[in-house]
């Protein structure tokens, strides 16, 4: 993600999707799902999103909301307004009722419950956007489901793999394969891209320190922050910060 809460890309034909939601455990998990294959903006904020979609159209867009409400009409009817070609909409909500009624309804292709139906999403989001998914085959599914709602709905601290194993009863080593098979990235690699994510938009969204920032996702100090920062992202959280600015 660059410092404007986009994912940088090599390919710029790839499709466009845009992320919303103000749970950032959500947020985190999808861009996590969704970066490898398509070019990836994402906010917890509507009012980027506003902005975002008057610059350049999505060919999907992902709405995260607690229910229907008037911002989110506006919205997506701005997004179809902006668009030469109506962009697929998903819904994400932890009440499900009223979305598909008018007058969201008619600009709204899904909705999926938060977080037990996150896969389901991801998997949608492929068939529509015509691309093959990333999810296994349905036997490794049910325990790598259980183990992304947990951790979508517990990101700070976030938890470890012996904490999931806990959650969804099964063995560290069983879980592991599982989720890889199902995922296609090991648990722990998995935990470690969501933990960036949620830093990214800790450090653009909000004036927390990184002390603050490192023990809300679950790492020992700033140090240790900076260092898988650097890693995975390039530079230093504080110029990604200042770069958002």
């Amino acid at each position: 993600m660059r410092a404007d809460g986009r994912e940088r890309v090599a390919d710029f034909g790839r499709r466009r999707l845009m992320l919303v939601d103000s749970h950032v455990g959500t947020l985190a998990t999808l861009t996590v799902f969704f970066s490898s294959r398509f070019e990836v903006w994402s906010t917890s904020q509507l009012s980027t999103a506003f902005r975002w979609v008057f610059q350049t159209p999505a060919d999907l867009i992902v709405l995260g909301r607690e229910h229907p409400d008037p911002n989110s009409l506006s919205f997506l009817r701005h997004a179809r307004e902006r668009a030469s070609a109506r962009p697929e909409v998903l819904v994400t909500a932890t009440r499900l009722e009223g979305w598909l009624d008018p007058p969201l309804g008619p600009l709204v292709d899904g909705v999926f419950h938060r977080p037990s139906q996150l896969l389901d999403l991801v998997e949608r989001a492929h068939v529509l956007l015509r691309t093959p998914s990333p999810i296994g085959p349905e036997a490794f599914r049910s325990r790598a489901r259980s183990a992304i709602e947990y951790i979508a709905s517990h990101y700070s601290p976030l938890p470890g793999v012996q904490d999931i194993a806990q959650r969804v009863a099964i063995s560290e080593s069983h879980l592991s394969r599982v989720f890889h098979h199902a995922v296609g990235i090991t648990l722990k690699e998995y935990l470690m891209r969501v933990r960036i994510e949620i830093v990214k938009h800790l450090l653009i969204e909000t004036d927390q320190s990184l002390g603050v920032i490192a023990e809300m996702v679950g790492l020992c100090d700033a140090g240790h922050l900076c260092r898988l920062f650097a890693r995975y992202v390039g530079g230093t959280p504080g110029k990604f910060r200042r770069a958002a600015s």
